[in-house]
This record gives structure tokens, sequence and C-alpha cells, in this order.
């Protein structure tokens, strides 16, 4: 599943028709989601093509989007907490499958270092901007006094936070292999 799947579910619900009551509630809450999502469904789209400076870029209209939702009072019943950490999951795993696809289409362990180092730089950016905002949204926004509050603890996503570690490893041992290669000579 990703980004864009989790939108389909609420427009093929905004677009049932001759529904009881109850359903016609949700149908009015999909619309209401749908006009949210809409300010991001064209990031997601082009997700797959857009350039890692480009996508860290989408995440505070993402943040936005998700915020909207979460606040807006016409959605009752509320956006369910599930369905959000959910949102959260299938959004992380689209910019890890992103960030994996960068990695697959060029040699992390014999390309140049400094073009390793740039492109680890970016997707940790995205990632880490990523973290801050679920952090921020699930910690702090939702957490203050409003009728529709984060209940537990922040966010995580476990799935972000093996990528971030990935990342750094792949850092740490591309910056040891970039030092051994100039200290020792090439028969050594």
């Amino acid at each position: 599943m990703d980004p864009l799947d989790e939108i389909a579910v609420w427009q093929e619900l905004e677009d049932e028709t001759g529904l009881s009551a109850e359903n016609e509630k949700m149908r009015k809450n999909a619309e209401i989601i749908n006009r949210h999502f809409a300010t991001v469904h064209t990031q997601f789209r082009d997700l797959e093509k857009a350039s890692l400076g480009t996508i860290t870029g989408y995440i505070d209209s993402i943040e936005d989007c998700l915020g909207a939702i979460w606040t807006d009072g016409d959605i009752f019943p509320y956006y369910p907490q599930k369905r959000m950490e959910n949102t959260f999951r299938v959004i992380s795993k689209a910019f890890g499958s992103r960030i994996e696809r960068e990695f697959k289409e060029s040699d992390v362990w014999q390309a140049s270092f400094s073009d390793v180092r740039l492109k680890l730089n970016e997707c940790l950016r995205i990632c880490t901007k990523w973290r801050e905002s679920m952090t921020h949204l699930t910690k702090i926004s939702w957490k203050q006094k409003m009728d529709h509050q984060w209940q537990g603890p922040a966010h995580v996503d476990h799935y972000l936070e093996n990528i971030i570690t990935r990342m750094n490893e792949i850092f740490e041992l591309r910056s040891q292999h970039d030092e051994l290669l100039r200290l020792l000579s090439a028969e050594e």
C-alpha cells in the first residue's frame, strides 16, 4: 500500500451513492478528507521521479495536510488514531522505497565518496524531516487542548528509524573506506 492507495480509499468512499444515513455521514467525511488530500496528491504521484531535494520540500505540505485532517471539526467521527498511524507508516514506506531505489541506481560501495555523501545527506534529510514532522504532530500539536487529542506517546515509525540507522552505518563505513584509501598506497 502506498499513499495514493490511502487517498483512493477515501475517493471511492466519497463516490458511493444511495447510502444509509450513517454511511452518508461517512461519505461526507470522505469528501472533506479528500479536499485535504488533494493538496498533496500530485506530490505523492510524482514521488518516484522527483529529485531528493524536491521530496524534502514535500514534507511541509504533507504535515499541513495531515494536521488539517486531524483537526478538522467537520470530520466526525474524528479521523481515527489507528488510521493516522497507518497513514504515517504508508508515507514512511513510500519515502523508504524512493530512497532504496536511489541507492539501487548507483553503487554505494564503488561510487565516489563525495557523490555518496551528498546522496546520503539528502536522504537523511528527508528521513529526519519526516520523523520530526510526525513527532511534532503527535507529541506537540495534537497533544494540546483540543477535542481530538493524540493518545499515548509520540508516533515512532520503526521502519523509518531502521533506514536512518542503515544510512548512518553506510556513511560511517564509506568514510572509513575513503580515509583508508588516502592513507594507504595502492599495494597496501
